[in-house]
């Protein structure tokens, strides 16, 4: 009888339980955290995803929209319901979610071979003890930060990794998210990390149009 205990014991220890498993990102429930929006629109779904900490990006080609001072309570949706929710104001953006990272872009602009977010970068690329200021510039600019390393620095190397490949791995190390502003008409784009830990603080680098190809 001490033997069917002991491995009955064993068996249950060995065979994974739905309350052991991780929670996809997807059906995390938002904490009851308001954000100042005026629509749930993706820039608005991606401020809340800012604000509970998960790590998200989205590429907008508009300016960030203008303060609001009407409260928006998105606490108890899942991660799920705000992107379903936020596509309802603007269904012109589609979602995708990549190892934990949440990204809102155009719909068209995923497979548009002239974003640069879809271009690739040099293979291997390597980020080597920089913070996130210096991280922006190599990603964006292909340039090494003029000012000294102020944050936490980090590492990071990539194979056939795209721009986007990128800023998601960036975001998925160091638990923040990222803005990308582009405006193909003036050739010109904007990127900034956010990290609401404090620790690195948000950072900001404005890139001219290049070519990523090596």
């Amino acid at each position: 009888m001490r033997k069917l205990l002991t491995a009955l014991v064993l068996c249950y220890f060995a065979v994974p339980h739905p309350a052991a498993q991780s929670v996809s990102v997807l059906d995390r429930v938002l904490p009851g955290e308001s954000v100042f929006c005026d629509r749930l629109t993706p820039d608005c779904a991606f401020i809340a995803l800012y604000k509970a900490g998960i790590p998200a990006g989205i590429e907008t080609q508009h300016p960030p929209p203008p303060d609001s001072h009407q409260r928006m309570d998105v606490g108890g949706l899942t991660v799920r319901e705000l992107l379903a929710k936020s596509l309802e104001a603007d269904p012109s953006y589609e979602w995708r979610e990549t190892k934990g990272v949440v990204v809102l872009r155009k719909r068209s602009a995923w497979t548009d071979s002239a974003s640069l977010l879809n271009s690739r970068l040099q293979s291997p690329f390597v980020l080597a003890d920089v913070d996130l200021v210096g991280a922006a510039y190599l990603i964006a600019r292909n340039e090494a930060d003029p000012k000294p390393r102020e944050g936490r620095p980090f590492s990071l190397t990539l194979e056939n990794a795209t721009l986007l490949d990128a800023l998601n791995a960036v975001a998925r190390e160091q638990r923040v998210s990222w803005q990308w502003m582009a405006f193909p008409e003036q050739a010109f784009s904007g990127l900034m990390f956010l990290d609401r830990s404090g620790q690195q603080g948000a950072s900001v680098v404005v890139t001219r149009k290049r070519s990523l190809e090596q």
